[in-house]
């Protein structure tokens, strides 16, 4: 299997038209006649988590991926996502217990707790203020409150308020419109949402052949990332485990960590709900898991400093995994502009250690999807990668497709504090990047032999 090309494509997050082009440029996956997607002979296909939320084809994208898992259940990998994660959260908070607003959990009536309070709302002030268009702090009676506190409301809520899908809802309506034809009431939408996650639903389904980690030779793959946004390393911690294992190989600990998912599933499958004292739920650690504050966690890792960034990894996890012949991590789930961003530092004996970002789902921030015309893959062979792909926004127009270790310049920052070197494009020069406030991205284009002086004269 190592002796394989494989083909990397990660946090499509329901825009189907985004994978489409995906599929259009990919040297391994394509569509067939009947528009059911394939594998070419000799290739991987890794797709690195989110597959649903923000778009018009979620689950038609989760469809083609547990068809194509289906099909090639050694050549496919998915990895779970924290978008496909939180959704396991559906099976618990829907029942009357918890539609009620005096006995549901104590922990999320209030907004739920991994949400800054600044931005938190509440359950009831979303009612007052969304649904009833009054102002939280005017007097509401308990009947009119109930009159709007119902399940289509709380499904609302959740998207918005705890999981990051503004609009979801009307998306799905959308997609079940596209798919069934004729109207589609809001208590069919909530349907789709909650037959989902129970048994033969597509989203349990789909989680049942995900993992959370994948070794590929020289490759390590996860969704978040193997560092939080504190700098703090996660390699070598399973949930099950108080501490770090450190007797573990890299190899081993993944596959521990896979084992530990697993176990959580199947926890989660036999107790979906609520205990009636709030004390559990199954599938309660890997729901914490991946939570924005999760410490330890290979879905929501943070490699961006404060600014937006990027962010090398501390030296000693970079030991650890060099020393288990790992030379670099693939990784999605933290947006990072309009195309893939490679960050490379040293390794303990000199070599070159190297992080590539892929998430762009924010590639064209001035398009309604947020992505406009760009697209790219990642391919990886043995202990080459290779990124190819475009760019087509209103002011950058390129193509690149160069391997990661042939051009030197890319993955470093300029010096003095200078933008990330991004990209090589196509006709020989070097995309760069300047990042501030964690969202104000600034690119600019430089001829190869300027960056290269730069580079030279800051090790002299």
């Amino acid at each position: 299997m190592t002796g394989m090309k494989l083909c990397y494509c990660t946090d499509v997050e329901g825009n189907i038209e985004y994978f489409n082009r995906y599929v259009a440029l990919s040297e391994g996956v394509y569509y067939d006649g009947d528009g059911h997607l394939e594998l070419r002979p000799g290739y991987i296909f890794v797709f690195g988590g989110d597959a649903g939320d923000k778009g018009l084809g979620t689950l038609r994208l989760y469809r083609l991926l547990i068809d194509i898992k289906t099909k090639y259940p050694t050549r496919v990998v998915l990895i779970a996502g924290n978008r496909d994660v939180n959704k396991m959260r559906f099976t618990s908070e829907l029942t009357p217990t918890e539609l009620d607003l005096a006995t549901m959990s104590r922990d999320i009536v209030d907004g739920p707790l991994w949400v800054p309070t600044n931005v938190r709302v509440s359950v009831r002030d979303f009612l007052c203020s969304e649904v009833l268009q009054q102002s939280p702090d005017t007097y509401v009676s308990a009947s009119t409150l109930a009159s709007v506190n119902t399940k289509v409301n709380r499904v609302k809520w959740m998207l918005k308020h705890t999981m990051g899908s503004d609009g979801d809802f009307e998306r799905r309506r959308v997609e079940l419109q596209s798919s069934q034809g004729g109207t589609v009431s809001d208590e069919d939408v909530v349907a789709s949402y909650v037959s989902s996650v129970e048994a033969g639903g597509i989203l349990r389904e789909y989680l049942q052949l995900c993992v959370l980690g994948y070794v590929h030779g020289p490759n390590l793959f996860v969704h978040g990332g193997v560092m939080n946004k504190d700098g703090d390393g996660c390699v070598g911690y399973v949930p099950s485990s108080a501490k770090p294992r450190d007797d573990l190989s890299i190899t081993s600990w993944i596959r521990a960590l896979n084992a530990w998912y697993d176990s959580q599933l199947a926890e989660w499958i036999a107790q979906p709900t609520w205990l009636p004292d709030h004390s559990f739920r199954g599938g309660q650690s890997l729901q914490a898991y991946g939570l924005p504050v999760a410490t330890h966690s290979v879905i929501n890792g943070r490699h961006l400093y404060p600014s937006g960034m990027p962010r090398l990894l501390p030296k000693d996890v970079v030991a650890r995994l060099w020393q288990d012949g790992i030379c670099r991590l693939i990784m999605g789930h933290t947006p990072h502009g309009i195309s893939p961003t490679i960050v490379k530092q040293p390794s303990p004996d000199g070599g070159v250690f190297e992080t590539i970002m892929c998430d762009t789902s924010y590639s064209d921030a001035s398009r309604p999807d947020n992505r406009g015309n760009c697209v790219s893959e990642l391919i990886v062979e043995g202990d080459c990668a290779v990124l190819r792909g475009h760019i087509d926004t209103a002011s950058i127009h390129e193509v690149f497709d160069f391997s990661t270790s042939d051009s030197g310049c890319v993955g470093y920052q300029l010096p003095n504090n200078g933008p990330w070197v991004k990209l090589r494009t196509t006709d020989g020069a070097y995309l760069l990047c300047t990042i501030t406030n964690g969202f104000s991205y600034v690119y600019e284009e430089m001829e190869a032999a300027v960056v290269e002086s730069l580079m030279t004269s800051s090790v002299k």
